[in-house]
């Protein structure tokens, strides 16, 4: 499974997984170290982060890379700078 839709998954259920074990914002800041190249998985972990009320890494605020990202409608192109 791809890992993006893991994030997506996170960002759709936060409420509910908040306070889950293993830490939800842990994990997700652990696997964009790793996959910060992937600009669809940053994206959603933007959001996922933001969901839980987390704090997001200021080093995507400048990030003019654009991601391809489902809003609940339909797939939208955002830059990833822009989900702040």
């Amino acid at each position: 499974m791809e890992r993006k839709y893991v994030a997506y998954g996170i960002m759709r259920t936060a409420k509910i997984v908040k306070d889950a074990y293993p830490n939800p914002v842990e994990k997700l800041l652990e696997v964009l170290e790793e996959l910060r190249h992937n600009s669809d998985f940053v994206a959603y972990s933007i959001l996922a982060l933001k969901e839980l009320g987390s704090e997001i890494p200021r080093e995507f605020k400048n990030d003019n890379r654009f991601a391809k990202i489902y809003d609940g409608e339909r797939i939208r192109r955002v830059r990833i700078g822009d989900l702040f």
